[in-house]
């Protein structure tokens, strides 16, 4: 069982490095802090190395590229992703997304609440 709390899923298909790098740097200024990164990359043309594009920009936050064999599609490739998690919690990425600083402390705070099951967050604009 991992030391972490949150396992934070991306599946990238050919990102954006612009905004894979935006990214990136939002989920490394998160306030949380007590989570892990599991990348899929879903391309396996794509010989980008990922690893080091990610540990550019995640200064002190573990995280893990998986290479798929296959197209599998962002489904297939969060399935994937998620079947690795051992963490009490999963929180979705896609790969062009920008977090704000407090996203996960805030959805980390609603599951310490009793009967909290499921939490998600919308966009903002």
């Amino acid at each position: 069982m991992s030391n972490f709390e949150i396992t934070v899923v991306m599946a990238i298909y050919k990102p954006n490095l612009d905004w894979l790098k935006e990214e990136l740097v939002s989920i490394q200024e998160q306030t949380y802090r007590n989570f892990q990164i599991f990348a899929w990359n879903d391309c396996p043309d794509d010989k980008m190395d990922y690893d080091a594009f990610f540990k550019e920009y995640l200064l002190d936050i573990p995280f893990s590229v998986f290479h798929g064999t296959e197209n599998l599609g962002s489904n297939g490739a969060f399935e994937n992703l998620t079947k690795k998690v051992d963490t009490p919690y999963i929180a979705y990425c896609d790969q062009d997304d920008i977090w704000m600083p407090d996203k996960l402390e805030k959805l980390h705070a609603l599951f310490i609440t009793p009967d909290v099951t499921l939490a998600y967050s919308d966009m903002k604009v």
